[in-house]
């Protein structure tokens, strides 16, 4: 079975240092967004999504190329899209119809 695998590293430790509080920043000064796990992200849907929890904004890639933000998403609910497995079926069951959106193709990310 060989030796165990090493824990991995507390988050503190993981954490940018030039970047203490682990989000991204948009475009619009100020504002924050809590970064998906976009490294190996076991969909074949999304490509990848954040959240800014100033504005209740979820934006999401898909593999298609297109790309939306969902309005007045809840913190909850974003969290729970991180925590699942398969992100295109939590998007389907959960955020999909249930929340007002716009296409951004055409804006830079």
């Amino acid at each position: 079975m060989g030796p165990p695998r090493p824990l991995r590293k507390p988050l503190a430790s993981r954490i940018n240092k030039a970047n203490p509080q682990g989000v991204l920043r948009d475009a619009t000064p100020g504002t924050a967004c809590r970064p998906a796990r976009l490294g190996g992200m076991p969909s074949t849907v999304i490509q990848s999504f954040q959240y800014d929890a100033n504005r209740r904004e979820l934006r999401v890639l898909f593999r298609s190329g297109r790309s939306y933000i969902y309005l007045d998403v809840p913190g909850d609910t974003y969290d729970a899209m991180r925590r699942s497995f398969s992100k295109g079926e939590f998007f389907n069951q959960h955020i999909r119809d249930r929340f007002e959106f716009r296409r951004i193709d055409n804006e830079s990310t």
